[in-house]
C-alpha cells in the first residue's frame, strides 16, 4: 500500500475525546504559540532553501500565495527520482536518528475503509487513474520542523540528507 500501518483507515469516523486536562495544557501552550510558528517558519525555511539544490530529485512545497504565511507542521517532499525510494531514505535517515514521517494516509481509496465496504467502493470509484495520489502515496514524506530544533541539528539534518544523495 506505501502507507503506515498508523495511517491506514479501517473505518469511517473520527476519534475525538477532548478532556479537560487537555483544554487546560492548550490554553497554556497558545500562549508559546507566537514563537513556535515563528520557529517552524525558519526551520523550513532552512530546509527549504538546502533542498532547492535538490529540485531535479524532488517535488518541494510552494507558497502559492504571496499573502499566507503558513506555520508549517513539517517539510514535506516527494520523490520524483528513481535514484532511491521512499524507503531507502527514511531508512538511512532513521540509522542516523533522524526521524521522517510517510505523507499519512496516501490514497484513501487503497484504505479497508474503502475496499472492504462495496458500498463505498462504487461512491468512491474513480474513472482512469489517480497518478498524483500514487506518487503521494508511495513517495511522499514528511521531515520535523519542531520548533525545538536548534541550528545545529538542522545542519545535521542537512548534512545526512546530502550524504545520502550524494552516494545515490
Amino acid at each position: 500500500m506505501g502507507t503506515d500501518h498508523k495511517y491506514v483507515y479501517g473505518e469511517m469516523g473520527y476519534n475525538l475525546k477532548p478532556l479537560e486536562i487537555q483544554a487546560a495544557v492548550g490554553l497554556e501552550q497558545l500562549k508559546k504559540l507566537p514563537e513556535f510558528n515563528k520557529k517552524r517558519r525558519m526551520n523550513f525555511n532552512s530546509l527549504n532553501e538546502f533542498f532547492a539544490k535538490y529540485d531535479d530529485l524532488f517535488v518541494l512545497p510552494e507558497i502559492v500565495d504571496a499573502k499566507s504565511n503558513p506555520a508549517w507542521f513539517a517539510y514535506p517532499l516527494t520523490i520524483k527520482t528513481d535514484r532511491f525510494s521512499r524507503e531507502e531514505f527514511s531508512r538511512y535517515l532513521a540509522e542516523r536518528k533522524i526521524q521522517s514521517r510517510p505523507f499519512f494516509a496516501g490514497n484513501l481509496l487503497r484504505h479497508p475503509v474503502i475496499t472492504n465496504n462495496p458500498k463505498l467502493q462504487e461512491r468512491y470509484s474513480v474513472s482512469g487513474g489517480i497518478p498524483n495520489s500514487e506518487l503521494v502515496c508511495e513517495n511522499a514524506f514528511f521531515l520535523g520542523v519542531y520548533p525545538g530544533l536548534t541550528e545545529e541539528m538542522l545542519d545535521y539534518v542537512k548534512t545526512t540528507c546530502k550524504e545520502f544523495i550524494d552516494t545515490h
